[in-house]
């Protein structure tokens, strides 16, 4: 019976059964996302920082990755609100809504008033309720 069973794995067409295999795998984006998740409920944001940096690298137009990123200069000691502004604006121009959410907008609004931008900060927060709203309301 040996025999036959060898012969059988010759006929496997590998491409197909990647592609078969590839429907029930997440992507490599998913795997930053899941991974950079779990980084951000431990609050190891340094883990997270370091995360986005590498999906970003491989994925330059992961808008989560860049939004995190974001979010962890502002959790890491000495906080860097000018990186986190550049990464915040960059998520965005990437994906309009990359958190899903409008939190990254919020984030945006935040650092625009803290320098006095308020008509930016007030485009910004408006932008970010309105999504929060629509997703938890449907309004």
């Amino acid at each position: 019976g040996g025999e036959d069973d060898d012969q059988n794995l010759g006929e496997i067409d590998v491409g197909r059964s990647a592609e078969e295999l590839k429907k029930f795998l997440p992507n490599e984006e998913e795997v930053y996302k899941n991974l950079i998740e779990r980084a951000l409920s431990e609050k190891d944001y340094i883990n997270a920082f370091s995360l986005c940096q590498e999906a970003i690298i491989k994925f330059p137009g992961f808008g989560f990755a860049y939004a995190v990123l974001g979010y962890t200069y502002l959790n890491i000691q000495p906080i860097d609100r000018e990186q986190a502004l550049t990464a915040l604006e960059k998520a965005i121009v990437t994906e309009e809504y990359p958190l899903g959410d409008g939190y990254t907008y919020y984030l945006l609004g935040r650092l625009y008033r803290g320098q006095g931008r308020r008509d930016e900060a007030r485009l910004a927060l408006e932008k970010g309720i309105n999504r929060y709203q629509k997703i938890n309301y449907g309004a």
